[in-house]
């Protein structure tokens, strides 16, 4: 049987606790795993890879309940991972991030069909090179 695999990176930046769900979605899967027919089938078609938090040092620096300042939102290196990825349109020039790189790595070594980011503030379905020069 052929899996599809789908991804679910949380936790770009940390002071949006909405990310904290992917642990609510692990717990869901391995609570209800052969009791519920969706998650069931869901988990017997499709390996779900989740990474909880791509931002631990955004994490270490939040302020839980607080969404103002953005601490949290910056790593260690005071880069915004959500900002860090190469653009379509050669605009982003910052220097890679480790934790940048790490994603890149994993995205690269598996054949992922679908992926969902955990991202507070709005409901928005991105699609891939969905921004313009203009809207950078």
């Amino acid at each position: 049987m052929a899996f599809h695999n789908f991804k679910i990176p949380a936790e770009v930046w940390s002071w949006q606790r909405v990310a904290k769900n992917s642990n609510s979605l692990q717990e869901l899967f391995v609570t209800q795993y052969g009791s519920d027919s969706y998650v069931t089938w869901l988990l017997d078609n499709t390996r779900v890879h989740i990474l909880p938090s791509m931002n631990p040092d955004g994490f270490e620096a939040s302020n839980e309940g607080s969404c103002r300042g953005g601490r949290g939102r910056y790593n260690a290196h005071g880069f915004d991972l959500n900002r860090n990825f190469m653009d379509y349109f050669k605009q982003n020039n910052k220097k890679s991030q480790p934790e940048t790189e790490a994603v890149k790595k994993w995205v690269s070594k598996i054949q992922f069909v679908l992926s969902g980011s955990l991202h507070g503030g709005a409901l928005v379905a991105s699609y891939p090179f969905d921004n313009t020069p203009n809207s950078l």
